[in-house]
């Protein structure tokens, strides 16, 4: 593989210095030797997309990571979160820490069922409890490592979809799949996960979101 030019090493060397808390020894990876070059903190899932994935048009799982910088946008509010809880539609019980395992859960649960159907498998059954039930850990704080965490979790997610689908290519996106939906409408299912986000909303320091 090529080396790369000077100058653009040079770019991703200060780019690496602003973004990466650890500084550019731990952003950069081959960037000396100009092998492939990795940038170890991603802000958004869009950063994370090699340039084939970007530049494959109308990719239906750029809604999930379109979705999943809606909700991180809501979660770096949830610092705010004065451990009470959120009741919605005087039903639903909500915590950041709810709305954060079930963001996540939902993608993990159907990027493993999308790679089930594309291996020609049976993706397994749904058993998640869902929103149905507060867990223990719901009631969790959710402070500045846990944004951190969900940062590089959802993103990855979110960057995985992207490249499952571009990696499958648009002739498998609308085949049918039955008993399941096609790729097409997986994703537009999973981009659904601003629901959750939602249930808990932006919050702000000295206000209560209690009751909606």
């Amino acid at each position: 593989m090529p080396s790369l030019p000077d100058s653009v090493t040079s770019i991703i060397r200060r780019a690496a210095r602003r973004r990466h808390p650890c500084g550019p020894e731990k952003a950069l990876v081959g960037a000396r030797s100009g092998r492939d070059v990795y940038l170890g903190h991603t802000s958004t899932p869009a950063e994370a997309f090699s340039g084939h994935d970007r530049s494959m048009p109308n990719n239906p799982a750029q809604l999930v990571a379109d979705a999943v910088d809606r909700c991180l946008t809501l979660a770096e509010t949830w610092l705010a979160w004065d451990g009470r809880p959120i009741v919605t539609d005087g039903a639903n019980l909500w915590t950041p820490a709810k709305a954060a395992r079930r963001i996540q859960d939902h993608l993990v649960d159907h990027l493993a069922e999308v790679e089930a159907l594309l291996a020609g498998a049976t993706p397994l059954p749904d058993t998640w409890h869902g929103r149905t039930v507060t867990l223990d850990s719901d009631w969790s704080r959710f402070a500045e490592l846990d944004l951190s965490e969900a940062r590089s979790r959802w993103t990855r997610l979110g960057a995985s979809y992207v490249h499952r689908y571009s990696a499958a290519g648009p002739e498998a996106w609308d085949l049918p799949r039955d008993p399941n939906w096609t790729l097409r409408l997986i994703a537009e299912h999973v981009a659904g996960i601003t629901w959750y986000a939602e249930q808990v909303g932006a919050l702000r320091f000295g206000e209560s979101a209690s009751i909606r």
